[in-house]
């Protein structure tokens, strides 16, 4: 896949808090080797050390339904696949929250909630520390093919009752476009 710019611009963006992270190493050993270091200092540079590694990027797209928010995200970051990753047409294709984050820590996959958490209190930040609530689905990241089918996840659809559907949030009946829903 060709590099767009935009992947070009977070992979410079890596490659400087990286750099960052490698001084404050350098910086650690050689106040070690002056004995320089104290407790307060080093915990100074923990704290730094670990900002950077923590740190993350968040871009939100938030817009009522159909108003071309998966448009936005598949020609911004899935461009060079020459296909759409996530699910796009007319209507309501993408019905729940979705987030798509990047970890160089964790296999690439997708990690979905079953829309059953939806009936929980439980906000996704909660979820996050709840690893046994996702499924995962893993895919090939270089692979078109093995891409496409991991995304059809996103938009894969189950039909249930219309109370059901109540419950989950997903059908208003006061709401006119929620009506053609139902069939």
């Amino acid at each position: 896949m060709e590099n767009n710019r935009l992947a070009q611009q977070f992979d410079l963006y890596t490659r400087w808090r990286q750099s960052i992270a490698d001084v404050l190493g350098d910086y650690r050993r050689w106040l070690a080797d002056k004995q320089l270091s104290d407790v307060q200092i080093e915990e100074r540079i923990q704290q730094q050390l670990n900002r950077l590694r923590e740190d993350k990027l968040n871009v939100a797209f938030v817009a009522e339904f159909s108003r071309g928010k998966s448009e936005l995200i598949n020609a911004i970051f899935f461009s060079g696949y020459g296909h759409r990753l996530l699910p796009s047409g007319a209507g309501r294709t993408t019905m729940c929250p979705t987030e798509l984050r990047y970890d160089t820590g964790k296999p690439v996959s997708l990690s979905l909630l079953p829309i059953e958490t939806s009936t929980h209190q439980i906000s996704i930040s909660e979820y996050r520390r709840m690893p046994q609530a996702w499924s995962a689905v893993e895919f090939d990241a270089h692979s078109r093919e093995s891409m496409v089918e991991a995304f059809k996840e996103v938009s894969r659809t189950r039909r249930v009752t219309v109370d059901e559907a109540q419950s989950l949030g997903l059908y208003h009946p006061d709401q006119p476009d929620d009506a053609m829903l139902i069939g």
